[in-house]
């Protein structure tokens, strides 16, 4: 968009006489009757129509703003622009300077009693203008362009949603025979309103999550609200809108197939910013046949409670990449489970086959079973991968909500044949510190790459050394897959860290 300039002025004639003299550096700002020499009578002046000057900037709710005024109805740039005027035409050329003068903000706040901010933010300015003889309006205009972003105008105080800038622009000095500055005329007010709009949009664009053909699943799907705080709540209406498919497959080079969802309605409790919804695909009939990666395009519908529109089109879309693996429960294998306090007796885990000391091509990965995100440790003292390395660091991680679960995917580094048993120990001897349950699956790494993996068992009220027993044993497999891992807490700050973690082998 080309910059649109708003240009406002008017011409008003008297018949004045005078002479040359100076809006000295030296005057009181606050005096607006000083009084000069009479031969200098030919007042220079800013037109009332520049005298104060309004602009409306709207921040909409995807954070983009346009600023605009009665004229021009919409700017891209705020840029202020008006000749200064004289009462009668100039004997001489005369010379005009302004500057930006906040010391006149608590002058305009006292006189109209408001409170009004100081205006943000640096601005390119043109202040010397010049009156060529004989006419009464200068050639050229006062400009203050303000080039940064919009946003930097921030709209939103407490819960009005609106905020009011004020920038005073004061004529400095007059040079020119017979002129003076009219003290009564010659400042402008520069005054803009900000208006944040209410509205919901989605927090972020996209999601990758995970899922089984044979079960459903939750998501979680963040939404923001573009204020602060509300006084009530706000109710979101989504749908899936598989439409949506086709450009996105076009923008991004995939080609992802659709896939159906079922949706509840989305509630921003009072004064909240933030919310969540959770969705399963389905109904069954509608889930995807076959393994591979779905394209779920969801829409916001609609918005209540709230005293502006939703997002805009840019914000009120959301894509949930979902990668949907074939999970067969794998029958007629026997799992025997020990969970113990203490370390498992010498005789126990010889029962469980040769342990696997070797382990400098693991790897581990883990995310958030809810949304499939990764998931970052406590802190980078605690990551993934030291659970699989031969040191005593610690695996850890924190939360504080109530669906706290994770996806943890040990890859072994290639396929490892004869896997007899898995071994997790827990970080320390506090109960509240390891995992309470967790689904136990393993992939070969053709199957993990068509997104198969086969289930052989939940275990449930872990201790804090878990050995898995598996027989007959597992031909090949290269990932061992821990999903929906939960922690032993349910409230407060929720735990799951592990020592170490073995296969065996015989």
């Amino acid at each position: 968009m080309k910059n649109l300039i708003a240009i406002k002025y008017a011409c008003a004639l008297t018949l004045l006489v005078g002479v040359m003299a100076l809006g000295g550096c030296d005057k009181n700002i606050n005096d607006f009757q000083d009084i000069t020499s009479v031969e200098a009578s030919n007042d220079v002046y800013v037109d009332v129509k520049e005298q104060t000057i309004h602009y409306t900037l709207v921040h909409t709710v995807n954070d983009g703003s346009r600023l605009y005024d009665a004229d021009t109805k919409e700017l891209d740039t705020l840029w202020i622009q008006f000749p200064v005027h004289s009462a009668q035409p100039v004997v001489s050329e005369t010379k005009v300077k302004f500057l930006r003068d906040d010391a006149l903000l608590d002058v305009y706040r006292a006189k109209e009693g408001t409170s009004y901010v100081q205006f943000p933010g640096e601005f390119t300015t043109k202040t010397s203008l010049t009156i060529p003889e004989g006419e009464t309006i200068s050639k050229d205009s006062v400009s203050f362009a303000y080039t940064g972003k919009l946003s930097a105008f921030n709209g939103i105080t407490g819960n009005t949603g609106q905020q009011i800038y004020l920038m005073p622009l004061r004529m400095l000095t007059v040079a020119g025979n017979g002129t003076k500055i009219n003290y009564d005329e010659r400042v402008c007010y520069v005054i803009i309103t900000v208006i944040q709009k209410i509205g919901v949009k989605f927090s972020g664009t996209e999601t990758d999550m995970d899922g089984m053909l044979m079960n459903t699943w939750d998501w979680k799907m963040p939404f923001t609200l573009t204020k602060q705080a509300i006084d009530n709540d706000v109710n979101v209406s989504l749908e899936v809108n598989n439409s949506l498919i086709s450009s996105y497959n076009t923008k991004n080079k995939t080609n992802y197939p659709s896939s159906s969802a079922t949706l509840p309605t989305v509630n921003l409790t009072m004064g909240k910013t933030e919310s969540s919804v959770a969705g399963t695909l389905g109904p069954a009939s509608s889930k995807p046949s076959t393994a591979g990666i779905y394209l779920v395009p969801l829409e916001i519908k609609s918005v209540t409670g709230v005293d502006g529109a939703a997002a805009d089109n840019t914000a009120k879309e959301h894509y949930f990449i979902v990668r949907v693996s074939n999970q067969v429960n794998d029958a007629g294998r026997t799992v025997s489970v020990y969970k113990t306090a203490s370390a498992v007796d010498a005789t126990a885990e010889a029962a469980l086959g040769a342990k696997q000391t070797n382990r400098s091509g693991y790897a581990v990965d883990v995310r958030e079973a809810a949304t499939y995100l990764t998931k970052a440790p406590y802190s980078a003292s605690y990551p993934a991968i030291n659970m699989v390395t031969d040191g005593t660091g610690t695996t850890y991680f924190t939360s504080t909500t109530d669906d706290f679960a994770l996806n943890v995917v040990i890859d072994l580094g290639k396929d490892v044949n004869n896997i007899s048993g898995i071994e997790l120990d827990g970080y320390s001897s506090t109960a509240n510190r390891f995992a309470k349950s967790y689904e136990v699956g393993y992939a070969t790494e053709a199957q993990f790459a068509q997104y198969e993996e086969s289930y052989i068992g939940t275990i449930d009220n872990c201790l804090r050394y878990v050995y898995v027993q598996i027989a007959p044993a597992i031909p090949s497999a290269r990932y061992i897959i821990l999903r929906n891992v939960k922690p032993a807490l349910t409230s407060g700050t929720r735990y799951i860290g592990w020592l170490q973690f073995y296969v065996y082998t015989n």
